[in-house]
Formats: structure tokens, C-alpha cells, sequence
């Protein structure tokens, strides 16, 4: 994995996982872990300490935006993306106030989902 951009998959969807690999075939990011609920994202994000973590906005036990709340400061340098089939303006509003750096919806196309997180690397937000 040296070299290469660790994502940790936070989604209680199985289909999500399996989606995001065949995504990543061929580009520099790899996933690093996957968990089904927000109490497993944290403990995955603190295990893992990945790059990036991709996190469901409606999850088991706790939501997407409660995790990104909770380890936000204590990871200041990893990116959070939230992905949700909400497209509601106050949801992605939500997230950023909450402090991801990213709000993919699904169904998302892996194309647009491997270009989004290289924005990431140079800084640039993707909210789409």
C-alpha cells in the first residue's frame, strides 16, 4: 500500500465497497478497509489512519455527519467525503459546515467519483 492513497469505505451498503474498488483499478488510490456503521468508521479511522474516508451520510448506530464531527479534529490533515442519494441543498450544507470536504451523491458514476477525490489532493472541494 506505500504510495498509494489509503480510502476507508464508511457504508452499510455492501454494493458501496465493491463499487469503489472497481473504481479505483489502475488509479493511485487503494482501499485501506471498510466498516458498516459510524462506531466501526471510528474505530476503523483510528486503527487505519487512512488519507481519505468516504462516509455514508445514513448509517447504523451513527450517522455520517456525527463521525466526521467526531474525529474532524482529531485528524486534521485526513479528507472526508460524504457520499448520500440526498441532493438536498441543507444536507450538502450540513455536511460542509460539519467539515467534509466533499458530497458525492449516488448513484455516482466511478469516473467522477476517482476525479473527485484527486480534487481533493489539490485542494479543491468537490461538492457535487
Amino acid at each position: 500500500m506505500s504510495g498509494s492513497v489509503k480510502v476507508l469505505i464508511v457504508d452499510d451498503s455492501s454494493h458501496v465497497p465493491k463499487l469503489v474498488e472497481k473504481a479505483f483499478q489502475g488509479s493511485e488510490f487503494e482501499v485501506a478497509g471498510t466498516a458498516t456503521d459510524g462506531e466501526e468508521g471510528i474505530r476503523a479511522i483510528q486503527d487505519l489512519e487512512p488519507h481519505i474516508v468516504l462516509l455514508d451520510m445514513l448509517m447504523p448506530k451513527l450517522d455520517g455527519i456525527e463521525v466526521l464531527k467526531r474525529m474532524r479534529d482529531r485528524y486534521p490533515k485526513m479528507k472526508f467525503v460524504i457520499l448520500s442519494s440526498s441532493r438536498l441543498r441543507k444536507d450538502v450544507m450540513s455536511c460542509k459546515e460539519a467539515g467534509a470536504q466533499g458530497y458525492i451523491t449516488k448513484p455516482f458514476k466511478l469516473k467522477h467519483l476517482v476525479q473527485s477525490l484527486r480534487n481533493l489532493g489539490s485542494s479543491r472541494p468537490e461538492m457535487a
